[in-house]
């Protein structure tokens, strides 16, 4: 995105997002009251509205430029996390990239939207059309028992109707984001907290009946004994918290908090290393005041991730070499 056009709420946003991301995969590993809940409540989201922002960011390209923005540095980390996984972990793990490791299938999703939208054309009708069939698509998925983990296709459906939204809304210039001098109605702001807020209670009393897997998107209902009308209500939550981060987050240049929004991927792709290496050593788990060592650790993991002197050393493994 063009320095000078850039929407700070939007990098406001990553910001958030890719720290309810470290903090998620924290959450996994370290118990504490609450914590089953906000597990729940974090994956309920923040996945689809990456994808939504990353519509939003989307510009149609070349297959070239795809494969050197994505599927390159989805074959080197999927590499180095089978590497590190088999000789630092130990774990019983072969080399193969038809199933992404962890957290990689979002490189994968991306390449594969990019993919298809490059694909067809930007006319409102056709665009319409794929919101509404990927969609009932996204529904339909989970019911077929052959889509699961396997290029991680079953959370590629099933998130790809986000992806496809951001895009649809640029390409129609709605001022979804905030402007200077964009004010938002009473109305819209109370009605969005109302939602925020019941989707809140629901998860929050029926944490005991849910599980977080099943927002993962992964697998079909019946491995996880869950239902369509699941699947919905997590699609129709990750809306309600798209519509709340576009109406709330302010746009403005918010120093280190915008900075770091700006520089998600080395974020991302990082800090899986260092959770899964401080869970093989057990230090997650035997940390003090643990909603206080979350809460410490994912600002450090995220300033640590997201310093010039590691995006230095990530830029010749995220972008291919040629392209630099």
């Amino acid at each position: 995105m063009n320095k000078s056009h850039r929407i700070f709420q939007i990098d406001n946003i990553k910001c958030i997002l890719i720290f309810l991301v470290v903090f998620g995969h924290l959450c996994e590993q370290m118990t504490f009251r609450s914590s089953k809940f906000l597990y729940l409540l974090i994956y309920s989201f923040h996945m689809p509205a990456f994808a939504f922002i990353s519509g939003f960011c989307c510009k149609k390209t070349t297959v070239v430029i795809l494969i050197s923005k994505y599927l390159y540095p989805y074959i080197v980390f999927q590499t180095c996390y089978i590497a590190f996984a088999k000789y630092i972990l130990h774990e019983t793990i072969n080399i193969q990239y038809t199933t992404p490791y962890w957290i990689l299938w979002y490189l994968l999703a991306i390449f594969f939207w990019n993919t298809i939208i490059s694909i067809f054309s930007d006319s409102e009708r056709k665009l319409v059309l794929i919101i509404i069939s990927s969609c009932i698509i996204a529904l339909l998925v989970g019911y077929d028992d052959t889509i699961s983990y396997y290029l991680s296709l079953s959370r590629i459906v099933v998130m790809f109707p986000f992806f496809v939204s951001g895009y649809y809304l640029k390409k129609k210039n709605y001022q979804i984001f905030k402007s200077d001098d964009r004010k938002i109605n009473v109305l819209p702001r109370f009605l969005t907290i109302f939602c925020v807020v019941l989707v809140c209670g629901i998860l929050y009393l029926a944490q005991n009946k849910m599980q977080a897997s099943w927002a993962y998107h992964s697998l079909p209902y019946h491995t996880l004994e869950y239902s369509v009308w699941n699947r919905a209500f997590f699609l129709i939550t990750s809306g309600v918290f798209i519509t709340f981060l576009c109406m709330f987050i302010p746009n403005k240049n918010m120093g280190i908090i915008t900075n770091i929004g700006q520089n998600t991927i080395g974020i991302f792709l990082i800090h899986g290393f260092i959770i899964r290496y401080l869970t093989y050593k057990n230090i997650l788990q035997t940390l003090p005041f643990p909603q206080l060592s979350i809460i410490l650790l994912s600002i450090i993991i995220l300033l640590a991730c997201s310093s010039r002197l590691m995006i230095r050393l990530l830029k010749p493994l995220i972008i291919w070499p040629v392209m630099i």
